[in-house]
């Protein structure tokens, strides 16, 4: 049987997918190809699969952020996860000197963060003596005040709360085709797809 291909069709990409790719490129490209929180002077610390289970095991409540690299929404909302390690100030570290809000890079880390249940991103958890207490919604507070609320510290309001708040969907990326993980849109992964479909959704 012979197949025959239509070499005159040609599928253009709208500008919002070219814009969001080229920010996804550029991103990792600027970042060594991942690892988004490992900057001079961050306040956040990023772990590896080595490090995780002993930061997390301490008595202490931190923050977890796990997210991807090549994850549109991640990218966006890394800012915002460093902006609230600053806002926080000496608060962002525990007694020993650690930093309490952490992350780790799930697209480098796969294997390990997927026995975790983490099949979206960007996803935030609170963790306590190596356990899970509580994850992060959007829908209902801001990160600032779930950061504060969880890590013992008191609600400071403030009219810049919601620039913390996790991005929502981008404009390129279907509802109906995305399922909703912890309450909010996030993008989902899949071994089937390649890294370029999955941030711009083509199919």
């Amino acid at each position: 049987m012979a197949v025959v291909l239509n070499l005159d069709v040609a599928w253009t990409p709208s500008p919002m997918i070219l814009f969001n790719f080229i920010v996804i490129i550029a991103t990792t490209m600027a970042h060594g190809g991942k690892f988004l929180f490992m900057g001079e002077g961050s306040k956040v610390l990023e772990v590896s699969d080595r490090d995780f289970d002993r930061v997390v095991s301490s008595n202490t409540d931190k923050l977890v952020l796990f997210y991807a690299h090549w994850c549109g929404h991640c990218v966006r909302f890394a800012p915002k996860y460093q902006a609230l390690a600053e806002s926080l100030g000496k608060d962002a570290f525990d007694e020993t000197g650690q930093a309490r809000l952490i992350a780790i890079d799930c697209a480098v880390y796969d294997k390990f963060c997927r026995p975790k249940g983490i099949r979206a991103y960007p996803n935030v958890k609170h963790y306590k003596n190596g356990t899970v207490l509580a994850e992060f919604k959007s829908r209902s507070e801001s990160l600032a005040d779930f950061a504060r609320t969880r890590l013992g510290l008191s609600v400071v309001p403030s009219a810049t709360a919601a620039s913390t708040q996790a991005p929502g969907p981008s404009a390129v990326y279907s509802l109906s085709l995305l399922p909703r993980v912890g309450d909010y849109n996030s993008i989902v992964k899949s071994d089937e797809e390649s890294i370029f479909l999955r941030e711009t959704g083509v199919t």
